[in-house]
């Protein structure tokens, strides 16, 4: 009895981060799969080092993640979610908790299919916008935010559900819709009266979507979940390299007009050189 005893008060302590006597939610392994055009992240903790993006970066709470013109990036969660973010679309990544986490679209759209199996094991998982609190229940959702007018559009895909709420400028919830599949909902912030009706405006994410279940697929047989560790190192190493790209490109920038300038000084002896060569041959053919 001591000995099993002694194997639930370990396990307990295993859960629990030291000094606080509080559980520890796992983060989920979350990474930038793979992008298309111009994508850059903005690291947690920095204001205004936006960087390029790099393939199988692992992602944290915090991070940014922004998708230029005609360009895409690609978000994995724990072998059993993908989310992608559209063109001209920023998102933040506001918490990875396996239990509760949470992004929030600035501007853009994005589509993603979530596995159930992760779903099962999650308290929450939610869209924020400006305007809109997305929580999600089912597997095939897309969320659009347009800066501009300020409107948020809603929908799910072919299965499961979402339910849309519409926030006021503090964040706080004003009235609460349940969407389901085959529809989507508009509104803005503040709004108290907004029904789903049949899917529209996201309809043209349906090939994205499509794109979506395919990775998803390979996704599920190749993935392998890293160590915390691994992670924190691998982030490390590339956020590493990132800052002496930035900072050589920087030199290179500063060391450019001194180039172009010597460049220019070089063509112009040229020209006199060959001016001078032709002014002699002219006087010894006279």
């Amino acid at each position: 009895m001591k000995i099993k005893n002694s194997v639930f008060a370990l396990a307990a302590l295993l859960l629990v981060q030291p000094g606080t006597g509080t559980a520890v939610a796992e983060d989920y392994d979350a990474g930038l799969s793979s992008f298309t055009g111009t994508v850059d992240v903005l690291a947690q903790g920095e204001t205004d080092s936006w960087r390029a993006a790099e393939s199988e970066m692992p992602l944290s709470a915090g991070d940014k993640v922004r998708a230029g013109e005609s360009s895409s990036a690609e978000i994995t969660l724990d072998g059993g979610g993908v989310i992608r973010l559209g063109a001209d679309s920023v998102v933040d990544i506001s918490s990875l908790e396996s239990r509760s986490s949470s992004f929030f679209l600035r501007l853009g759209s994005l589509v993603a299919k979530i596995q159930r199996e992760l779903l099962e094991r999650a308290e929450r998982l939610e869209v924020r916008t400006p305007s809109a609190v997305c929580s999600v229940r089912g597997t095939e959702f897309g969320v659009e935010h347009d800066r501009e007018s300020g409107e948020t559009v809603a929908g799910v895909f072919d299965e499961g559900s979402l339910s849309v709420a519409s926030a006021d400028k503090d964040g706080r919830t004003v009235a609460e819709e349940v969407v389901e599949k085959g529809s989507e909902v508009r509104l803005r912030a503040g709004a108290r009266k907004f029904k789903p009706g049949a899917m529209r405006r996201l309809l043209r994410h349906r090939k994205t979507l499509e794109a979506i279940r395919g990775r998803l697929e390979i996704l599920r047989r190749n993935w392998k979940r890293s160590t915390p560790e691994k992670r924190r190192e691998l982030r490390k190493r590339f956020l590493a390299r990132k800052a002496f790209l930035g900072q050589r490109a920087v030199k290179q920038g500063a060391a450019r007009p001194q180039q172009k300038s010597g460049l220019l000084e070089k063509a112009k002896q040229r020209a006199a050189e060959r001016r001078a060569g032709r002014e002699k041959r002219k006087l010894q053919d006279k």
